[in-house]
């Protein structure tokens, strides 16, 4: 797209398109850090499940 077809509105919508995609990214990589940390919580989580069921089916044995 030549810049020079559409004249000063297109130059606007293009520069408007850049930022909303600009925005867009940046919220993705906000989203992809929480679902990170969010995964990371979970794991940690479920770790502590398990050394409790194990622990009791440790204690349920003796």
């Amino acid at each position: 797209m030549q810049p020079y077809y559409y004249g000063r509105q297109g130059q606007d919508v293009r520069s408007h398109v850049s930022a909303i995609i600009r925005e867009y990214e940046k919220t993705l990589k906000q989203s992809q850090g929480n679902a990170d940390l969010y995964r990371k919580m979970a794991k940690e989580q479920d770790n502590q499940i398990n050394k409790v069921k194990i622990d009791l089916n440790y204690n349920s044995m003796q």
